[in-house]
């Protein structure tokens, strides 16, 4: 019998670990966000640290977090200013798209119109500690609004 709980425990521990080593999971919120970064250069541990910030702080921006993203990227740059990813800047002068791409480049996150995906800029040089973690808690919340606001509305 102790043989059989000691199995199970140990199964469930590592369970959890495979379902947490390279995502977010909170099982009590029914929340789990893939998080994908570049394997020598990224770091989950401060997108989890944004994503605890917004936990902490706002239970609303939490839940939409939870059900309108699925995934995480740590990039570069955000693509937000591609006019493939961002038809807003079709069709506009040369001026007009190199600022939307500069202010893309610049922004500490984006998000991709139709899909359930956040990029978030990688940390440059000099940016760390708890303004730029408030940067991303702040970025992850108007995010996830923005994808909730794209599922809600009506297509037809």
């Amino acid at each position: 019998m102790t043989r059989w709980l000691i199995a199970g425990i140990v199964l469930l521990l590592l369970v959890w670990g495979a379902l947490s080593a390279f995502a977010w999971f909170d099982p009590l919120a029914g929340c789990r966000i893939v998080i994908s970064v570049e394997l020598l250069e990224g770091e989950r541990a401060p997108i989890r640290e944004a994503i605890a910030l917004v936990r902490r702080e706002d239970r609303a921006a939490y839940a939409a977090l939870c059900r309108w993203i699925d995934r995480i990227d740590e990039e570069r740059t955000c693509a937000g200013g591609d006019p493939t990813a961002d038809p807003a800047i079709r069709g506009a002068t040369r001026d007009e798209a190199m600022s939307a791409i500069g202010r893309a480049h610049a922004a500490p996150g984006c998000y991709t119109r139709g899909s359930r995906t956040i990029i978030l800029r990688r940390a440059r040089a000099g940016e760390a500690g708890l303004a730029f973690l408030r940067t991303r808690a702040e970025a992850l919340k108007r995010l996830a609004n923005e994808s909730q606001s794209f599922w809600r509305e009506p297509r037809w």
